[in-house]
């Protein structure tokens, strides 16, 4: 123990003596340590992102789109497909997997889109904004866009049905009876009427059609982005059956979905399988898709990112080598310049492997004290970018904390040895002859 803590003594008072020599040693592996921690740092804090987003996802649900046949030369409609509505909703009474069928009809209303264009290039408004509004004729407000919804829409798509903040949703009565009811998102709400609560019950026009406002949805800062997005809130929702025989179909962009519930993730395999087998009685597979979602892909996601953060990680540990090479020619200049040193160490009783020791000990403590400031350097670096609002949250993981101070000792013992070896070698005798 007293022989070891002789020898980092004597290799901190090296250090000493060559301040700038000892720290540009030492840089390219805290570049090295600096940039792998970063690339896991970041790669970690965006898996977790995923998972999060994974785990809001619906996984129990099935969505069907539909597919009209046009003629291929001149584009027009050749034949409507008409979805077999009532044979799915016999479906999910029959089956034991499926629970639910509704449906989604985002529609854009043509005139209203034409419109909201030219007000966007006459104001300045973003005409992408599927939250704009546009005043009509007669002075009402309108909605642009809307979803056209089954009852149950909200029932299926349960992270919309958490959010009413004032009002009600849908009833089955109001579907059967074709009313005329529209829930609305909170913006449109505090926009046009002053509050969520103040909206309630006054009229919305949609298509010069008058629509009673029944309930307000919550927007959160989290929602989608967009109107395919499971989480996203539209500016209006009306029943489907309601708006069915309102509008002809070329006077209106739409995509109509049906979206099913299946009891767990396990069974929409099995729910597919009998959709299929239900929907080739109506009409060709061409006819339409069935979308099983992304919600069991974090998996398949998550070894990606590790893939991506390998392959990342071994381009940074590149430096890693040549910092450690930059370490074995330091320390054979040290070597060289102590030679006389070590054949007075010998001549006074020192045995090979306290030289071996020595310069050994001397490589490993050059590449942990650069680990150390290299971590130190990303988790200051870390710290700053949590600060920043980057979306995700960084953390420097203990483990790899852990792997980069063995991995600096594995350095510092493959890189130093071969100058610490051939120091031990010298002979007593050319040594102390060494000018």
């Amino acid at each position: 123990m007293t022989i070891f803590l002789e020898t980092v003594k004597m290799v901190g008072k090296v250090f000493r003596s060559n301040k700038l020599r000892t720290f540009l040693t030492m840089l390219g592996i805290i570049v090295g340590i600096f940039s792998v921690t970063m690339i896991f740092a970041v790669s970690d804090g965006t898996k977790d992102k995923i998972s999060k987003e994974f785990m809001e996802m619906d996984k129990t649900s099935i969505t069907l789109t539909f597919n009209d046949k046009y003629d291929q030369s001149s584009g027009q409609l050749q034949e409507k497909t008409t979805p077999p509505y009532e044979a799915l909703q016999k479906l999910s009474r029959s089956s034991k997997i499926i629970t639910n069928v509704t449906v989604s009809s985002p529609r854009t209303w043509k005139e209203a889109q034409e419109k909201l264009m030219q007000d966007a290039l006459e104001s300045g408004i973003d005409s992408n904004d599927p939250n704009a509004m546009y005043q009509q004729g007669n002075g009402d407000e309108g909605a642009s866009q809307v979803n056209a919804v089954g009852y149950d829409f909200f029932g299926v798509r349960e992270k919309l049905s958490t959010k009413v903040i004032a009002g009600r949703l849908f009833t089955k009565f109001d579907e059967q009876n074709q009313a005329y009811f529209a829930v609305i998102s909170d913006q449109i709400a505090a926009e046009k009427f002053g509050s969520p609560k103040a909206a309630v019950n006054r009229t919305l026009m949609i298509n010069n059609i008058s629509y009673k406002i029944i309930g307000v949805l919550q927007r959160n800062s989290d929602q989608g982005t967009g109107p395919w997005d499971e989480q996203y809130v539209y500016p209006a929702y009306i029943l489907h059956s309601t708006q069915q025989n309102q509008v002809s179909d070329e006077n209106r962009y739409f995509s109509e979905e049906y979206i099913l519930k299946v009891k767990a993730t396990k069974d929409r395999d099995q729910a597919k399988q009998e959709v299929t087998e239900v929907l080739s009685n109506y009409m060709q597979k061409d006819q339409y898709n069935i979308n099983m979602g992304f919600g069991d892909n974090q998996e398949a996601t998550n070894n990606i990112m590790d893939l991506v953060t390998m392959v990342f990680a071994g381009i940074a540990g590149l430096s890693l080598i040549v910092g450690g090479i930059g370490i074995m020619n330091i320390m054979l200049v040290s070597v060289n310049e102590r030679i006389k040193e070590i054949g007075i160490r010998q001549a006074l009783g020192a045995r090979r492997w306290h030289i071996l020791m020595q310069f050994l000990v001397e490589a490993i403590a050059l590449t942990l004290i650069a680990g150390v400031l290299g971590m130190i350097l990303a988790q200051v670096a870390v710290s700053w970018l949590n600060t920043q609002h980057l979306g995700i949250v960084l953390a420097v993981n203990i483990k790899i904390m852990i792997a980069v101070t063995l991995f600096c000792t594995a350095v510092g013992v493959l890189f130093g040895y071969y100058p610490a070896n051939k120091a031990s070698k010298l002979n007593i005798a050319d040594a102390l002859r060494y000018e």
